[in-house]
């Protein structure tokens, strides 16, 4: 079952075109009906989320599952990846396996700066501040030199993002707010990373790489596969970097110098992952194997380079029950 499935209609595809294959269907949910994604599942279920009673969404979802048989369950969102792992037990006591990094894994990936401060002598990670004053210092010392971007902490989707060009855009944004990070702004390329652990090994056993050449709403929207040894290297650290599990989304910068930064880490399938799937990178196929208690085979940077994908968007229409795309 797939949680908050939202526009991710290639994804739902994706799945029930590998589920059934294997005598299985892939039930969908999210809290709106316009989720054109629900309609693409065998079966989809509308929910109700009252966000100051999270414990009665969590029971819904378990009721659900029972009903359906449903042994295995996955959020494309942020924000649930905390949810779900705050009730991991409670899953669990109800034979329900969550499809997600381990706890402390989502706890310091969710959190920006909490991020910087745990991989930062780890992992080739961007130098972050959160205090106001920290940043005005190391700006005033040449430390951090402009432009400037600043973050929410729990920021998603590139929401709450913003640019800063100058010390006077700066005193006029930051205002000592508790709930940003900054980080200096790095000119060059962005590169996408699908990466998927193994539920059964802990082994990373497939990397994905694209440029980004256009994002839209903080998802990538046109991109061109690539591949780069040192980012491979850099990657393969995560290994020793705790309990990370199934689909990695990873954000990797490229300086004009060549340097390279990892930007974040989010623990579930990226919006460019069809980029991935399109490019014989199946990760469907690796959860499945999982599931089925089959470690998948170690398969880095087999794919086809220079392929580029460009989305667009597409229109769906229910009238009284009946689908159709216009």
């Amino acid at each position: 079952m797939i949680l908050s499935v939202g526009r991710r209609c290639e994804l739902v595809k994706y799945f029930k075109e590998e589920l059934n294959t294997n005598g299985r269907k892939i039930i969908v949910a999210d809290i709106s009906e316009y989720a054109p994604a629900l309609y693409k599942a065998d079966k989809f279920y509308i929910l109700k989320k009252d966000f100051c009673d999270l414990r009665e969404y969590v029971d819904s979802i378990i009721k659900i599952c029972k009903s359906e048989n449903v042994s295995f369950l996955l959020t494309l969102i942020d924000p649930e990846l905390e949810l779900l792992s705050q009730y991991r037990k409670y899953f669990k006591e109800n034979n329900i396996t969550l499809i997600i990094s381990d706890p402390n894994i989502i706890e310091t990936t969710t959190d920006k700066y909490l991020f910087y401060v745990t991989y930062r002598n780890k992992l080739k990670v961007l130098k972050t501040y959160k205090d106001y004053y920290e940043v005005a210092n190391a700006i005033n010392t040449g430390e951090l030199k402009f432009p400037i971007i600043a973050k929410l902490i729990k920021g998603s989707a590139s929401i709450g993002m913003h640019k800063m060009n100058n010390k006077s855009e700066f005193d006029g944004f930051a205002y000592c707010s508790e709930e940003l990070i900054y980080q200096e702004f790095i000119s060059g390329k962005e590169i996408g990373m699908d990466v998927y652990v193994d539920l059964i090994s802990g082994k990373i056993v497939s990397v994905f790489m694209k440029e980004k050449i256009a994002m839209r709403a903080g998802e990538t929207d046109k991109s061109v596969s690539v591949f780069r040894k040192d980012m491979l290297e850099e990657i393969l650290k995560l290994e020793n970097c705790g309990d990370f599990k199934g689909p990695l989304d990873i954000d990797v910068f490229l300086s004009e110098d060549g340097n390279i930064y990892i930007n974040e880490i989010n623990p579930r399938f990226g919006g460019g992952y069809p980029h991935a799937h399109n490019c014989g990178v199946n990760f469907i196929k690796m959860i499945v194997n999982n599931i089925n208690g089959v470690e998948n085979e170690i398969n880095l940077g087999n794919y086809p380079l220079n392929v580029k994908m460009m989305k667009y968007n597409g229109i769906l229409f229910k009238n009284q029950g009946e689908l159709y795309e216009g």
